[in-house]
Protein backbone atom coordinates (compact mmCIF):
# COMPACT_ATOMS: atom_id res chain seq x y z
CA UNK A 1 0.00 0.00 0.00
CA UNK A 2 1.65 3.68 -1.10
CA UNK A 3 0.71 5.94 1.87
CA UNK A 4 3.09 8.12 0.71
CA UNK A 5 4.16 9.00 -3.14
CA UNK A 6 5.52 12.01 -3.76
CA UNK A 7 7.50 13.34 -0.95
CA UNK A 8 10.99 11.90 -1.19
CA UNK A 9 12.03 12.81 2.84
CA UNK A 10 8.77 11.62 3.88
CA UNK A 11 9.73 8.17 2.69
CA UNK A 12 12.88 8.21 3.95
CA UNK A 13 11.23 8.45 7.19
CA UNK A 14 8.22 5.70 7.03
CA UNK A 15 8.50 4.43 4.28
CA UNK A 16 11.99 2.05 4.06
CA UNK A 17 12.57 -1.29 3.59
CA UNK A 18 13.22 -4.89 5.55
CA UNK A 19 15.71 -7.64 5.39
CA UNK A 20 14.79 -11.50 5.32
CA UNK A 21 14.73 -13.16 8.26
CA UNK A 22 12.34 -13.10 10.65
CA UNK A 23 11.20 -13.76 14.38
CA UNK A 24 8.01 -16.31 15.22
CA UNK A 25 5.86 -13.72 15.33
CA UNK A 26 6.26 -12.60 11.38
CA UNK A 27 6.26 -15.97 10.33
CA UNK A 28 2.94 -17.36 12.61
CA UNK A 29 0.55 -13.90 11.15
CA UNK A 30 -0.97 -12.97 7.72
CA UNK A 31 0.65 -9.76 6.74
CA UNK A 32 -0.38 -9.22 3.09
CA UNK A 33 -3.51 -9.04 1.32
CA UNK A 34 -4.61 -11.95 -1.14
CA UNK A 35 -3.27 -11.88 -4.85
CA UNK A 36 -5.95 -9.85 -6.98
CA UNK A 37 -6.87 -7.34 -4.07
CA UNK A 38 -7.25 -3.94 -5.85
CA UNK A 39 -7.30 -0.97 -3.74
CA UNK A 40 -8.23 2.50 -5.08
CA UNK A 41 -7.21 5.84 -3.34
CA UNK A 42 -6.23 9.46 -3.67
CA UNK A 43 -2.79 10.57 -2.82
CA UNK A 44 -1.59 14.10 -2.74
CA UNK A 45 -0.82 13.55 -6.07
CA UNK A 46 -3.77 12.05 -7.38
CA UNK A 47 -5.75 9.23 -7.90
CA UNK A 48 -3.58 5.47 -7.03
CA UNK A 49 -4.83 2.31 -8.32
CA UNK A 50 -2.94 -0.99 -6.61
CA UNK A 51 -3.12 -4.66 -6.99
CA UNK A 52 -1.96 -6.68 -4.59
CA UNK A 53 0.65 -9.98 -5.96
CA UNK A 54 0.18 -11.86 -2.42
CA UNK A 55 3.02 -12.06 -0.13
CA UNK A 56 6.67 -12.96 -1.53
CA UNK A 57 7.37 -16.66 -1.15
CA UNK A 58 10.49 -16.27 0.68
CA UNK A 59 8.90 -13.82 3.25
CA UNK A 60 5.90 -13.91 4.57
CA UNK A 61 5.90 -10.62 5.90
CA UNK A 62 6.55 -8.99 2.39
CA UNK A 63 4.02 -7.53 0.45
CA UNK A 64 4.42 -7.36 -3.34
CA UNK A 65 2.15 -4.61 -5.09
CA UNK A 66 2.19 -2.99 -8.93
CA UNK A 67 0.32 0.38 -8.30
CA UNK A 68 -0.44 2.84 -11.17
CA UNK A 69 -1.11 6.78 -10.62
CA UNK A 70 0.50 10.22 -10.01
CA UNK A 71 3.71 10.89 -8.01
CA UNK A 72 5.05 7.24 -8.28
CA UNK A 73 8.57 7.93 -10.18
CA UNK A 74 9.71 4.79 -11.00
CA UNK A 75 7.90 2.31 -8.72
CA UNK A 76 4.89 3.26 -11.52
CA UNK A 77 3.53 -0.15 -13.03
CA UNK A 78 6.07 -2.74 -11.57
CA UNK A 79 5.90 -4.58 -8.86
CA UNK A 80 7.27 -3.30 -5.11
CA UNK A 81 8.21 -5.09 -2.22
CA UNK A 82 7.25 -3.47 1.57
CA UNK A 83 7.82 -5.39 4.50
CA UNK A 84 4.30 -5.62 6.52
CA UNK A 85 2.74 -3.41 3.36
CA UNK A 86 4.96 -0.39 4.61
CA UNK A 87 8.80 -0.33 4.80
CA UNK A 88 9.67 -0.28 0.75
CA UNK A 89 12.39 -3.27 0.15
CA UNK A 90 12.68 -2.03 -3.55
CA UNK A 91 14.66 0.99 -3.47
CA UNK A 92 16.51 0.96 -0.02
CA UNK A 93 18.70 -1.35 1.89
CA UNK A 94 19.43 -1.46 5.31
CA UNK A 95 22.40 -2.83 7.91
CA UNK A 96 21.76 -6.02 9.75
CA UNK A 97 20.67 -4.60 12.97
CA UNK A 98 18.49 -2.24 10.93
CA UNK A 99 16.68 -5.26 9.28
CA UNK A 100 16.17 -7.14 12.69
CA UNK A 101 15.10 -4.12 14.59
CA UNK A 102 12.55 -2.60 12.10
CA UNK A 103 11.01 -6.10 11.52
CA UNK A 104 10.54 -7.15 15.19
CA UNK A 105 9.27 -3.67 15.81
CA UNK A 106 6.78 -2.48 13.38
CA UNK A 107 5.33 -7.07 13.99
CA UNK A 108 4.99 -5.89 17.80
CA UNK A 109 3.53 -2.90 17.29
CA UNK A 110 0.89 -4.09 14.22
CA UNK A 111 0.25 -7.48 16.11
CA UNK A 112 -0.73 -5.62 19.79
CA UNK A 113 2.77 -6.81 21.39
CA UNK A 114 3.60 -3.76 22.06
CA UNK A 115 2.31 -0.34 22.21
CA UNK A 116 5.64 1.33 21.27
CA UNK A 117 9.01 0.87 20.62
CA UNK A 118 11.92 2.79 19.49
CA UNK A 119 15.02 1.98 17.17
CA UNK A 120 18.15 3.08 15.58
CA UNK A 121 17.62 2.34 11.64
CA UNK A 122 20.71 3.07 9.04
CA UNK A 123 19.68 3.32 5.57
CA UNK A 124 20.85 3.51 1.94
CA UNK A 125 19.69 4.00 -1.65
CA UNK A 126 19.84 1.18 -3.04
CA UNK A 127 22.39 0.40 -5.84
CA UNK A 128 24.58 3.62 -4.43
CA UNK A 129 26.97 4.36 -1.15
CA UNK A 130 24.31 7.29 -0.14
CA UNK A 131 22.78 6.41 3.21
CA UNK A 132 21.73 8.09 6.58
CA UNK A 133 20.58 7.33 9.65
CA UNK A 134 17.96 8.63 12.01
CA UNK A 135 15.96 6.93 15.30
CA UNK A 136 12.59 5.57 14.41
CA UNK A 137 9.67 5.72 17.26
CA UNK A 138 6.32 4.22 16.60
CA UNK A 139 3.23 4.21 18.78
CA UNK A 140 -0.24 2.31 18.71
CA UNK A 141 -2.27 5.43 19.88
CA UNK A 142 -5.61 2.92 19.41
CA UNK A 143 -8.06 1.90 17.29
CA UNK A 144 -10.86 3.61 15.51
CA UNK A 145 -13.25 3.26 11.98
CA UNK A 146 -12.78 4.46 8.84
CA UNK A 147 -15.53 4.42 6.05
CA UNK A 148 -14.07 2.49 3.23
CA UNK A 149 -16.24 2.10 -0.11
CA UNK A 150 -19.41 2.73 2.20
CA UNK A 151 -18.30 0.27 4.67
CA UNK A 152 -17.39 0.89 8.12
CA UNK A 153 -13.58 -0.95 8.39
CA UNK A 154 -12.26 -1.25 11.89
CA UNK A 155 -8.34 0.57 11.98
CA UNK A 156 -5.36 0.59 14.00
CA UNK A 157 -4.43 4.02 14.85
CA UNK A 158 -0.54 4.70 14.56
CA UNK A 159 1.83 6.93 15.13
CA UNK A 160 5.85 6.69 13.34
CA UNK A 161 8.28 9.38 14.31
CA UNK A 162 11.82 9.70 12.17
CA UNK A 163 14.15 12.07 13.96
CA UNK A 164 17.07 12.37 11.50
CA UNK A 165 21.18 11.69 12.63
CA UNK A 166 23.80 10.86 10.40
CA UNK A 167 23.49 12.45 6.55
CA UNK A 168 19.81 14.34 7.51
CA UNK A 169 17.94 16.68 9.43
CA UNK A 170 14.86 15.53 8.30
CA UNK A 171 12.49 15.11 11.33
CA UNK A 172 8.99 14.21 11.14
CA UNK A 173 6.05 11.63 11.10
CA UNK A 174 3.50 9.96 9.93
CA UNK A 175 -0.31 9.35 10.96
CA UNK A 176 -1.22 5.65 9.79
CA UNK A 177 -4.00 3.77 9.75
CA UNK A 178 -3.96 0.16 9.52
CA UNK A 179 -6.95 -2.68 8.83
CA UNK A 180 -6.14 -6.17 10.40
CA UNK A 181 -9.47 -7.36 8.11
CA UNK A 182 -7.45 -6.05 5.11
CA UNK A 183 -4.02 -6.57 6.08
CA UNK A 184 -3.14 -3.39 5.28
CA UNK A 185 -2.73 0.28 6.04
CA UNK A 186 -5.58 2.04 4.73
CA UNK A 187 -4.25 5.90 5.25
CA UNK A 188 -1.88 7.80 6.12
CA UNK A 189 -0.58 11.76 6.95
CA UNK A 190 2.58 12.69 7.06
CA UNK A 191 4.22 16.38 8.59
CA UNK A 192 7.51 17.79 8.51
CA UNK A 193 8.56 18.62 11.57
CA UNK A 194 5.46 19.46 13.37
CA UNK A 195 3.88 21.36 10.47
CA UNK A 196 0.68 20.88 8.50
CA UNK A 197 0.28 17.45 6.63
CA UNK A 198 3.11 17.26 3.74
CA UNK A 199 1.42 14.68 1.82
CA UNK A 200 -1.52 11.64 2.32
CA UNK A 201 -2.96 8.44 1.06
CA UNK A 202 -6.12 7.63 1.95
CA UNK A 203 -7.88 4.43 0.25
CA UNK A 204 -11.32 4.83 -1.52
CA UNK A 205 -12.42 1.37 -2.37
CA UNK A 206 -10.86 -1.92 -1.54
CA UNK A 207 -12.03 -5.21 -3.88
CA UNK A 208 -11.30 -8.77 -4.77
CA UNK A 209 -11.37 -9.56 -8.61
Amino acid sequence: MTINVNSRLAIVATMLCLGFGGSALAQAAVWCPPPGTVVTGRSSSGPVTSTSNGTDPNDPTVCIRVATGPGLGTDYNKPVRRMYGWYDMTSYDFSTDTLSSMRDGLGAILSGRSTQVTFKRTTTDKGTHHGWSGTETWQRMGETTLTIGGKAVKVIALRATFEGGANTSYTGFTDAWYSPEFHMFVKGETHRGNGPISSSYEAESISLR
